[in-house]
């Protein structure tokens, strides 16, 4: 009986042990190339990426970075209006440059497009872009970061969007939310951007997620 009661206590421990250590639950999926050490960082993608809204650097992606991580090298290729198609486009140049960390915002130009023109950029494509782009990153070893919106202003870009970062999640980027909170209100610097002070704002949260996963 003795035996029949440690042996019920033996597998009680290994389920619970397992289920708190393989990688799912709270703590989510694993982050593909943590702590790949000190190195170039990419900035690219829109114009949240870029930088529009801001008078500051510093408090702009790029800024944030170098504020952060200081003697890193940071490139800020983003471009405004980029939409997923050309970051896809642009991404081999970098992949040979060796990135240690790549910053990501996309998905919110390929919604206005869809917006504009129905049926001109279908969300699952999207979704497929920003997969490739995101695998294409890490094979070479960069840890990814990917900045997920959620604009209230439309439900079909809002669903994209939650795909996007979705998607990003499971192929083991770091997820940054940062412009939550920040719509509608007097952080931003227009409908689809933040001031100074709101990218002061999103600088504080991509920093505290990266800071677990880079250097």
């Amino acid at each position: 009986m003795k035996s029949l009661f440690y042996s019920f206590l033996f597998i009680l421990c290994v389920t619970a042990c397992s289920s708190s250590s393989d990688g799912g639950g709270a703590a989510g999926p694993k982050i593909t190339n943590s702590k790949p050490g000190a190195g170039r960082i990419f900035v690219m993608g829109d114009s949240l990426a870029y930088g529009t809204g801001s008078t500051v650097d510093a408090y702009t992606p790029q800024g944030c970075f170098a504020q952060a991580f200081l003697g890193d090298k940071i490139y800020n290729v983003a471009i405004p209006g980029l939409t997923s198609d050309g970051l896809v486009d642009n991404v081999p140049y970098y992949l040979g440059q060796s990135p240690k960390l790549a910053f990501i915002s996309t998905g919110g130009n390929d919604a206005l497009s869809e917006y504009s023109q129905p049926g001109s950029y279908p969300a699952d494509k999207s979704v497929r872009e920003l997969k490739r782009i995101i695998l294409q990153l890490q094979n070479v070893g960069a840890v990814v970061v990917y900045l997920a919106i959620n604009p209230p202003f439309d439900p079909a870009a809002s669903k994209r969007l939650q795909d996007m970062a979705k998607v990003a999640r499971e192929n083991g980027a770091v997820i940054v939310d940062g412009m939550a909170g920040l719509w509608n209100s007097a952080k931003m610097h227009d409908q689809f951007h933040p001031n100074d002070e709101g990218y002061e704002v999103m600088c504080d949260r991509i920093i505290n997620a990266v800071s677990a996963h880079y250097p």
